[in-house]
């Protein structure tokens, strides 16, 4: 029997592949309207005549190159990598490289490295564009498309797996429940895994995650009674839920193996946000300078008292820093926050936030209200104590109440916006799911992540999601 995900696997790749072969045509096509019909006009098609001169990339090899190139770093496969601007960007500099190698010791010159690269670029983002465009029409024409999927739970976690977060966010995954697999059916199970195959058929599963602490047996049995049964069979490691691992699969002389890091940013990744910090931080600061001054002077003329909020946070490691807001608050904010600790909207002492918190000055809702009290933070990115793009700074006051998995966000430096902002603010009630979107943003930081946040982060701002 062929199962909808090995159907689901060949409209993929006939749908990527078609995709691909015509991104790069237009572009082709754009490209040589622009240089020899001068669509853009006649310094531009004088320009593409130096850069790419007429038989640079002939139409087939081209094609084949780019194809092989995208295949190459995983872009045709399920999961992630096909939507990977990284590897689809690093797919195309491979097929135009092999392509412009000719030209390296035939007829070279300065010009000709100018074009390869405005090429490649364009290239790279007409294919992401072209990805993305795919990803969003399947989602609004599709959305049944997305996989059956039933968990196969370590007693006492099937309702957790299900409500998890990370899988309900999944747009790929439709949810049916979980099977149990201790001595008994659970409480809320579809079933037990003695009836794994007749589950299976009954609700027409696709896919199977095997999470938790299943034993050795049971697990054997499950993947092989289920991709018998023709699903797609996953397994999550047993110590992912709490954000302890990021698991990479390596081969060691023809093993795969399992590699289990701790999730943290390494020094190559500290080093490029650092740059980027300095420079848009820096930037920022001078082009923001008289509204700071307007806005200080607003504070000070509101209500006595300082200008600046200054406050002990934990930084990267722990380290402690003072972090910088604009005053939102009377002087005596914090004597009066044990008095009103039975307003807090989330019950939860770590996640303290108080609708129409009477201790907040006139001046102060509105610097709230379109978070223009946080500016004074770009402060502490130029001094390093943050980044722009981070987890949520830690409050040192609530560190004891803190349970293990907590202190994992550490791996990282505090930054102005982050995952959780752009998810609603202060709309985000679950101190638990502030950890784990610090966490995910820890596991999987790229340069591409921190440029979609702070893309968003504006948006969020204006909507004013979640701001008290």
């Amino acid at each position: 029997m062929v199962r909808r995900h090995v159907l689901r696997s060949l409209t993929r790749l006939t749908v990527l592949f078609t995709a691909d072969v015509t991104t790069l045509f237009l572009l082709r096509a754009v490209i040589r309207g622009a240089r020899d019909h001068f669509w853009l006009g006649g310094r531009v098609a004088v320009v593409l005549g130096e850069l790419v001169p007429p038989g640079t990339y002939p139409p087939l090899q081209l094609l084949v190159a780019v194809v092989l190139g995208l295949a190459a770093l995983g872009t045709y496969a399920s999961g992630d990598f096909r939507r990977s601007v990284p590897r689809l960007s690093a797919g195309t500099a491979i097929g135009f490289a092999l392509m412009f190698w000719g030209r390296v010791w035939t007829d070279f010159h300065p010009a000709a490295l100018l074009g390869f690269l405005l090429t490649t670029a364009s290239g790279a983002l007409a294919l992401s564009i072209a990805r993305l465009g795919i990803d969003l029409t399947v989602a609004r024409l599709r959305p049944s498309a997305r996989a059956r999927t039933l968990f196969v739970s370590s007693p006492g976690h099937g309702e957790q797996d299900v409500q998890a977060p990370m899988f309900r966010k999944h747009g790929e995954l439709e949810i049916l429940g979980f099977i149990s697999t201790g001595t008994t059916r659970e409480p809320g199970a579809l079933a037990h895994v003695d009836d794994l195959v007749g589950t299976i058929y009954r609700h027409r599963v696709e896919t199977l995650i095997i999470s938790g602490a299943v034993d050795s047996d049971t697990f054997a049995a499950v993947v092989d009674f289920g991709t018998l049964a023709g699903c797609e069979v996953f397994s999550v490691p047993r110590l992912m839920h709490k954000g302890i691992v990021k698991p990479q699969l390596v081969w060691r002389r023809g093993i795969p193996l399992v590699q289990l890091t701790r999730p943290s940013l390494k020094g190559r990744q500290l080093f490029l946000k650092r740059c980027v910090d300095i420079v848009l931080s820096g930037t920022l600061v001078l082009l923001l300078a008289p509204l700071f001054a307007v806005i200080a002077l607003l504070v000070r003329l509101d209500s006595p008292g300082p200008v600046f909020f200054r406050q002990d946070r934990a930084g990267y490691s722990g380290k402690r820093f003072r972090m910088l807001k604009f005053r939102t608050m009377g002087v005596d904010a914090d004597a009066r926050k044990q008095e009103l600790a039975h307003l807090n909207h989330t019950a939860d002492p770590r996640l303290f936030k108080i609708p129409n918190d009477p201790r907040v000055t006139r001046v102060g809702a509105l610097l709230r209200k379109w978070s223009l009290d946080e500016l004074p933070q770009l402060l502490n990115v130029l001094m390093g104590h943050m980044t722009l793009v981070g987890p949520r700074p830690f409050f040192e006051s609530d560190m004891s109440s803190y349970e293990e998995h907590h202190f994992r966000r550490l791996g990282a430096k505090p930054g102005i916006t982050g995952l959780w902002q752009v998810s609603g603010r202060s709309s985000v009630m679950d101190f638990e799911e502030v950890v784990r979107l610090d966490q995910e943003y820890i596991n999987n930081w790229s340069p591409w992540m921190d440029l979609k946040i702070l893309a968003r982060t504006f948006p969020a701002v204006l909507r004013r999601t979640g701001a008290f």
